[in-house]
């Protein structure tokens, strides 16, 4: 099959699968109030389904006009549209997110229809996947001092990066791994391209990588972020977000035109900024991005500075679309869709000495960085990050977090095992598209650690990863229902209880290894849940892992039989009763670990019969709003049958807040306040009865 048609057939499968499993969000709704405020009007809209939500400053279309979300009140959500319109009251309209699935393949197939009829970015792909080089595309490297603080290395990304805006075109990658200043890089290039009154794009396929960049930029005025408010990751970027510069007026278009820094997703880039040409895009994240999605980017400019790791990993196809795949396309082809189009430009543009690498890690303890310079980066990486580790012995299971810089523990054959034999074995989780492992001694294991680690660190600092999307489900579980005895905290009742998972569960960064690269924290918790061989294979998993901790990193479990685990077993400081072992468990625990480990087990193994799940964690604190209100208003609700009302109120209120800009920790108490307002002023109707007006 001919390349571009390779993926506009992969594109076509995906489509259909998202249409498969009704993956959009759009509801018909009658326009039921339009306000003229001069410059935008704003419209009322009530959906007819109610189970679909939008949040705050949120892009959607109306039939086929641009809106914005304002917000959610009173059964009804209202949008901000351009004024001139032609819309009536009573009207019949149909809203769609353009953040959906099926709506964001759709756009990287019209984006690749135009690849397609561009005969330069049609011959630049063909090849990229083929023997030659794309000379014409390739930069000179400049070594420029550009401003005293950044090294050698990030001097020559910047400088050379500023070079590029006197060329006609060219592509520089740069090898940036975790923790070498790149986000200082692309701000310091911003910041010269605001002065030359140049127009950056900065995107990313994820909103964390794009917001550290604005957060260095806050001094700035012409900065903009496209996406709702609610997508912004960091809150102080909010000032650059489209609804903070719309202000009273809806001029979108002047709003775009006057940033010269524009940040974005690049699926939003390609929906709301098409057709939009900029001096230079930046894409950061790159390794990650497959190539119709790149594609998006960088045919918003002839210019372009493409961040990424090669040793980090690549985009990833979902087990059912692979299957699908694989009744159309031959196992090379299929190879071909895996293959990121990242590392094809960073390794021909190396063969030419024009691939720029950041060298200086200011990230990583001595340990880690020792270990991932000799075994994923040739050795080429300087240690810049000064961070030292006190050990201290470990005198107790939970003290294993005070031991050293890389710690393992393999709690298998141990006293742990005496009465529950079998529980560090894991176990097969499967549903109707793919297999999975949880593992409950690991669990186990992990809360008496984390109780320990959160005596030092904020549930902020700290970060737990697994390679199982069960064994992570598993562990928020835990985390949403027994906060109290992770915090070691009292509360009040169960809805204190839950407001407690909530933080903590919103806190704590407990993801799988693909959905936490990118990250980093003071310190990480990487669960094996299983040692199967063939799920270790790519191991660059293993330098995501080691480098996304700043202090230190523990690791449960028995270690692969991959030579880079081994070699990262002999490293670490290690506890267990199993050979090779520094520290033998039996000898470090004590009787009160043994007696916390049985007490948690307990507490493990009734999550099996719990009512609810973290993705229900919504819906488990409406319940629990719900009863709260009944039970303070017990006598009233009663009397006058309020029970439906209450629960509708509830309802109605959670989606007014977490409609908002912004959800903290206030959010909560905010919440509970406006509830017990409208059900005070819904018992005073009731009581005042039909002749005052009810």
């Amino acid at each position: 099959m001919e390349l571009l048609s390779l993926f506009k057939s992969y594109l076509e499968i995906l489509r259909d699968h998202h249409e498969s499993i009704n993956s959009g969000r759009s509801s018909y709704g009658e326009l039921s109030n339009i306000e003229d405020f001069g410059n935008y009007l704003i419209i009322g809209i009530k959906l007819a389904d109610r189970n679909v939500k939008f949040q705050s400053s949120e892009r959607v279309l109306i039939d086929d006009t641009d809106a914005i979300v304002e917000h959610y009140r009173k059964g009804m959500y209202y949008f901000r549209i351009r004024p001139g319109l032609e819309f009536s009251q009573g009207s019949k309209v149909l809203v769609s997110s353009t953040s959906d699935l099926v709506f964001l393949v759709e756009n990287m197939l019209k984006n690749l229809d135009e690849v397609t009829s561009s005969e330069e970015y049609s011959l630049f792909v063909r090849n990229l996947y083929s023997e030659s080089n794309n000379e014409s595309w390739q930069v000179e490297k400049v070594s420029k001092i550009v401003r005293n603080g950044f090294t050698e290395s990030q001097n020559k990304v910047i400088s050379t990066t500023l070079n590029l805006l006197n060329l006609e075109k060219g592509i520089i990658p740069v090898e940036g791994p975790g923790g070498t200043g790149k986000t200082e890089c692309i701000a310091e290039i911003c910041k010269q391209c605001i002065k030359l009154k140049k127009r950056v794009l900065v995107c990313s396929a994820t909103n964390l990588a794009i917001d550290n960049v604005l957060s260095k930029l806050l001094d700035e005025d012409n900065v903009l972020r496209i996406g709702s408010d609610t997508s912004i990751e960091r809150q102080e970027v909010k000032k650059f977000s489209l609804k903070n510069k719309l202000g009273n007026k809806f001029d979108y278009d002047s709003v775009v035109k006057d940033s010269f820094v524009i940040g974005s997703t690049i699926d939003s880039a390609g929906i709301h900024l098409k057709n939009e040409e900029f001096d230079l895009v930046i894409i950061d994240e790159a390794s990650t991005v497959e190539l119709p999605k790149l594609l998006i980017a960088l045919m918003k400019s002839k210019r372009v500075l493409i961040c990424g790791d090669t040793q980090q990993l690549t985009q990833f196809i979902e087990h059912r679309v692979l299957k699908k795949l694989g009744v159309n396309m031959s196992e090379e082809e299929i190879r071909t869709l895996h293959q990121s189009p990242f590392e094809l430009i960073s390794k021909k543009w190396a063969s030419s000495g024009k691939t720029l690498y950041l060298l200086d890690n200011f990230r990583n303890s001595k340990q880690v960085f020792d270990f991932i310079n000799e075994n994923f980066y040739e050795g080429r990486m300087l240690f810049k990050s000064g961070s030292e580790f006190e050990k201290q012995k470990a005198r107790s299971l939970s003290e294993i977090v005070t031991a050293d810089e890389i710690t393992w523990i393999v709690p298998h054959r141990s006293d742990l095992e005496l009465d529950s034999r079998g529980i560090f074995n894991p176990v097969k989780f499967s549903n109707r598209y793919s297999n999975s492992y949880f593992n409950y001694g690991n669990l186990i294991l992990i809360i008496i650690l984390l109780k320990k680690l959160l005596k030092t660190y904020t549930p902020k600092e700290i970060g737990i990863i697994s390679p199982f999307n069960a064994q992570v489900s598993l562990m928020r579980e835990f985390v949403i229902r027994f906060p109290e005895y992770i915090l070691d905290r009292e509360y009040k009742n169960e809805l204190e209880k839950t407001k407690l998972g909530f933080y903590l569960l919103n806190s704590l960064n407990i993801n799988t290894i693909n959905k936490f690269q990118g990250q980093e924290r003071e310190v990480v918790v990487f669960d094996f849940t299983s040692n199967a061989d063939f799920l270790f294979r790519d191991h660059k998993k293993l330098n995501v892992v080691l480098g996304r901790s700043k202090k230190q990193i523990i690791m449960v479990g028995l270690p692969p039989r991959s030579p880079v685990y081994q070699k990262l077993f002999e490293v670490s400081t290690t506890f267990g009763d199993v050979e090779l072992a520094d520290y033998s468990l039996a000898f470090t625990m004590t009787d009160q670990d043994i007696s916390e480990f049985k007490e948690i087990k307990d507490l493990v193994l009734s999550i099996k019969d719990s009512d609810f799940a973290p993705k229900d964690i919504e819906e488990h604190l409406k319940k629990e709003l719900v009863n709260m209100a009944l039970e303070k208003n017990k006598k009233d609700v009663v009397a006058l049958k309020l029970n439906k009302n209450i629960d509708s109120i509830v309802s109605e209120t959670l989606r007014e807040f977490f409609s908002m800009d912004v959800v903290d920790d206030k959010t909560y108490d905010n919440l509970e306040n406006e509830i017990d307002l409208k059900i005070k002023e819904l018992i005073q109707q009731k009581k005042q009865g039909p002749l005052f007006g009810y």
